[in-house]
């Protein structure tokens, strides 16, 4: 690993710092003699290292030097170009092309290209080029920063860039929450660089490499998946991350730490996943199908569905009966704000002791007014009329499309 420790150092002495053995001892996770053995390789390889004492010192490389393309093998040069060329979807153009420069010039020719930047690079670079000084200046940062818990304003001390799980991240400590926390940058907004400076603290190991995080305590989803989906499981979680089950469905059985992500996962596969476990998810994947019906109505219109696809089953069993009369219960400016389940479902109505067409439909056993022999009545068609409760006779013509439906 000796080679590659050598290129880290000579990358980072690049960068025109002054760093201490000790730093670089720390940096590299081995003894401050090492480093000394490898800056003395380094200045046999032709790095001109230099070593300052006293305050202000330590190892830097001398300012004309130019790194050769020889010290490395064809095949490391082609790693560390493609490195430096990923970092450049971030960087300004000039500051690549010079760190290119050192490198002997030229271009990444290996077989590896990497792209570092998001769908907005112009502003994530702007963000990292901002970032990047505060933590060099050791200068206090300040930003809105958007989670699912809603919208904050944050004074963090910035510590380290981190690019992981395929996302850019801030690890600093923050002034309000008085601990290290990771900021993901696409969330922040009104960045800005402060006055004040601060002094670098020690961060957690497990903050660097989230290890802490998933160690967290979480929610176990057991669900099923139909096979369409199993490109994104095998995307997001590898091979192997499920089970095939008898009758082609993939059983996914996974720890996710935050309830809202897996939430917010799980009905992003739409109807080609049902969850298993836990019930509580189950209850509110239900209450959230609940307010999108509510939201986008139901709908009377003839079921899409092909003849025989269901087999003996009602092919049009997705349009719900809603309520009694036909009114359209999913388009009810009441529903909502009255945790109203529809006068199908609920014992007694929330505006009074009983409905008469509702009493009705159910003494004779009918599921709504469509079905009786005299519809439509009379009362049906006083309610739907009314000047101030009815919709014109709207929920006359429902009753009328779910009777023609067989419903």
């Amino acid at each position: 690993m000796q080679v590659y420790r050598l290129i880290g150092i000579l990358v980072l002495l690049l960068r025109r710092e002054r760093l201490t053995a000790a730093r670089l001892a720390e940096r590299f996770e081995v003894s401050p003699r090492t480093i000394r053995r490898d800056i003395d390789a380094l200045c046999k390889a032709g790095v001109p290292v230099v070593t300052a004492q006293g305050y202000g010192g330590g190892v830097f490389i001398a300012p004309e030097y130019r790194l050769e393309p020889a010290l490395f093998t064809k095949e490391e040069l082609a790693v560390v170009l493609a490195g430096v060329e990923g970092m450049s979807s971030i960087l300004s153009p000039l500051r690549a092309r010079k760190i290119l420069e050192k490198l002997g010039g030229g271009a990444a020719q290996g077989e590896i290209s990497i792209d570092l930047s998001a769908f907005d690079p112009a502003g994530l670079s702007r963000q990292v080029e901002t970032l990047s000084a505060a933590i060099r200046e050791r200068r206090l940062v300040s930003f809105r920063y958007t989670a699912p818990g809603g919208e904050s304003l944050r004074r963090v001390e910035p510590h380290r860039l981190l690019y992981r799980l395929s996302a850019w991240y801030l690890l600093g400590f923050c002034r309000e929450r008085q601990d290290f926390r990771t900021f993901k940058l696409p969330r922040m907004t009104r960045l800005e660089t402060l006055e004040e400076r601060f002094a670098l603290r020690e961060i957690p190991p497990e903050r660097l490499t989230f290890r802490g995080y998933f160690g967290q305590e979480g929610t176990v989803l057991r669900a099923l998946f139909d096979p369409a989906a199993a490109y994104r499981l095998v995307e997001e979680y590898g091979e192997g991350c499920f089970s095939p089950m008898a009758d082609g469905r993939l059983l996914l059985e996974r720890k996710f730490v935050s309830y809202e992500n897996l939430r917010e996962w799980v009905l992003g596969f739409g109807d080609r996943a049902e969850v298993l476990e836990p019930q509580a998810l189950r209850e509110d994947l239900r209450r959230q199908a609940e307010n999108l019906l509510a939201r986008y109505g139901k709908g009377t219109g003839r079921c899409p569905v092909p003849d025989g696809m269901l087999g003996e089953e009602r092919k049009c069993a997705v349009m719900k009966v809603e309520s009694r009369c036909g009114l359209l219960c999913g388009r009810c400016g009441y529903r909502e704000p009255m945790s109203c389940p529809g006068c199908v479902e609920m014992d007694r109505p929330f505006w009074g002791e009983s409905c008469p067409v509702k009493s009705c439909c159910q003494e004779k056993g009918l599921a709504h007014c469509g079905r009786c022999d005299r519809f439509p009545c009379e009362l049906l068609r006083q309610f739907a009329y009314d000047k101030e409760q009815g919709d014109g006779g709207k929920r006359v013509e429902t009753c009328g499309e779910w009777r023609k439906e067989g419903l």
